[in-house]
């Protein structure tokens, strides 16, 4: 999982969920840039504890409540 954008290197409030191999190329594709280059988005707390999961095939984000 991951915060970072689908495009570019800057995070963002959602995570995602990747492929392990789609996480890496992001990763090296980010190596460069440097975070202080980034803005910080001011992010609301999170619905739940966000866990990585698959539905029909494609990568997705699952909350699980806090209580």
């Amino acid at each position: 999982m991951t915060q970072l954008a689908p495009e570019g290197c800057c995070p963002q409030c959602t995570p995602r969920a990747l492929s392990t191999a789609a996480l890496a190329r992001l990763q090296r594709s980010c190596a460069n840039v440097p975070e202080s280059s980034c803005p910080m988005p001011a992010c609301r707390a999170p619905p739940g504890i966000p866990t990585a999961a698959c539905a029909g095939g494609q990568c997705t984000v699952r909350f699980t409540p806090l209580d």
